[in-house]
């Protein structure tokens, strides 16, 4: 099966793999103006045509709110247009993906400048909690966490977010992707959910903002206010 991979709650990415060659494309430019020739280019690099596509993996994320409707409406537009599956993959798992799995853990993925989401896993028992803010925030949680647990905090993605390394808080940093790389976790992700038969209706993917969109609160502040 062949997986397109497309991220862009941060950097735009596509990513192509299931093929004899694998093919992964990452653009410092805007989503609405990238993401397009992201695709083809890594179609091209793995010698592939759209045609040849036989499911889509998207990041729904957390991440760039922009961005990340971008990429996903792109997503679903080229599953309907195909009669594709298409996959939701969150931007936590793409963090997390290939590690190795200590508990306990938290996954970090950057918003916008400044801001950062994170889900934290004491153990495999227990269900995960989430909390974002700017780096003191995410410190204090991670720090909440290796207190409760009596444990370091294994890191996964961006984890300069963390400050503090005091004590014995941190067990371990698994950092940045490459460029390319979070696409192609994301196309990976996706090839492995479809072989155990996970939803793949373009219809049901929804995009995880971390938080309350910005034009939702706005928009209530000004009904308070009037």
């Amino acid at each position: 099966m062949i997986v397109l991979g497309i991220t862009t709650s941060g950097p735009v990415e596509a990513a192509v793999v299931g093929a004899q060659r694998t093919a992964a494309v990452a653009s410092a430019g805007q989503a609405l103006s990238s993401l397009l020739d992201s695709v083809s280019a890594a179609l091209a690099d793995a010698e592939l045509a759209l045609v040849d596509v036989n499911a889509i993996a998207v990041c729904t994320g957390p991440g760039s709110f922009t961005g990340l409707r971008i990429g996903v409406a792109f997503a679903k537009g080229l599953a309907q247009a195909r009669g594709l599956p298409c996959i939701g993959i969150s931007a936590y798992d793409v963090a997390e993906a290939g590690t190795r799995a200590l508990f306990p853990h938290a996954a970090i993925v950057r918003g916008k400048q400044g801001h950062y989401y994170a889900r934290l896993l004491e153990s495999e028992e227990r269900a995960a909690s989430f909390v974002s803010g700017d780096e003191h925030a995410i410190t204090q949680a991670v720090e909440a966490l290796a207190r409760a647990s009596g444990r370091p905090v294994a890191l996964h993605g961006e984890c300069d977010a963390v400050r503090s390394r005091r004590g014995a808080m941190v067990a371990g940093s698994f950092g940045s992707r490459a460029p390319g790389e979070r696409a192609r976790a994301v196309a990976r992700l996706g090839s492995a959910r479809l072989r155990e038969g996970a939803d793949a209706d373009w219809r049901r993917i929804a995009i995880d903002y971390g938080q309350r969109p910005n034009a939702v609160l706005n928009w209530e502040a000004r009904r308070v206010r009037s």
